[in-house]
């Protein structure tokens, strides 16, 4: 299996993407996020929840954050840079955040360890805005694991091309995330697509 396909094009893109959407991070934690902003004296106020997939997700709201504390630990374990973590890279002090809670997540084969899993945002997500982001997710994780190919042969006209480019030609942000993923899954250009 190839590791690390992914263009420096398309990790734009999807760093783009992410920045539109607001997400700032994806951390892994040891402790649920309640008990570590308890811990350190962190205000914070259950903002929403979401159903997404039949799972009830809770989203916790903290005002005007200021990250330069411990706690700051806990915020960068996963920074925008990193190989599964994305983001539009903004400085994450002194800002509202929102953290949606993906629950834990245990290690396979392990006594029952593992990790809390959470989305930082710098915007309130919506069910929509957090789809998005686990759908793009899913997509640069195949890119880069080389189960999908950021260049590729059209099936139906045989042109080369590179999957930004699927639509007419033209690399645009507003085309349906689930129309980019039909023509790449598909081998296709959007050359018969009308």
């Amino acid at each position: 299996m190839k590791i690390n396909i992914l263009d420096n094009r398309s990790e734009s893109y999807f760093e783009n993407q992410f920045g539109t959407l607001g997400l700032l991070a994806i951390t892994h934690v040891q402790t649920p996020i309640e008990e570590l902003l308890n811990e350190y004296a962190i205000q914070f106020t259950e903002y929403d929840t979401v159903s997404i997939d039949g799972q009830i997700l809770d989203i916790y709201y903290i005002s005007n954050f200021d990250s330069s504390g411990k706690i700051e630990q806990f915020l960068s374990s996963q920074p925008a840079s990193s190989s599964e973590a994305t983001g539009c890279g903004d400085d994450a002090s002194t800002q509202d955040l929102y953290f949606l809670d993906l629950g834990h997540r245990s290690l396979s084969g392990s006594d029952g360890s593992g990790t809390y899993l959470y989305y930082v945002f710098n915007t309130p997500p919506d069910r929509v805005a957090i789809r998005s982001v686990q759908d793009l997710l899913e997509l640069q994780h195949e890119f880069r694991f080389g189960e999908l190919a950021p260049v590729y042969k059209c099936t139906d006209c045989s042109e080369t091309v590179h999957w930004l480019s699927v639509c007419n030609g033209t690399e645009t942000d507003d085309i349906l995330l689930s129309n980019i993923e039909s023509l790449v899954r598909n081998k296709r250009c959007g050359c018969t697509e009308s």
